[in-house]
């Protein structure tokens, strides 16, 4: 079957706790950070070239969780962003 739609790969997130972690000298001359499991088993993301930047994306899993409970705790009638949130969340 032959389609000129791009593939959709959709998997499950690695489930958190992630954390930044600083590359040794050995490994990176500018020591630059990676973001990994809380258990530094897995690598979340290669290269990031400032610790805010990785500090969000580490903080990912998290702020996901708490928008979560923000949904099914919130009156969709008085909060607009709830649907702007859900399609977000969709999109993942």
């Amino acid at each position: 079957m032959t389609s000129d739609q791009p593939t959709s790969f959709k998997t499950a997130p690695t489930p958190g706790p992630w954390t930044t972690y600083r590359l040794s000298r050995d490994s990176d001359p500018l020591e630059r950070l990676i973001v990994v499991t809380a258990d530094g088993e897995t690598e979340i993301s290669g290269i990031i070239p400032n610790q805010a930047d990785a500090g969000l994306i580490a903080a990912a899993p998290e702020l996901l969780a708490a928008l979560k409970i923000a949904i099914a705790t919130a009156d969709p009638a008085q909060h607009k962003w709830i649907a702007e949130a859900r399609a977000v969340i969709a999109r993942r």
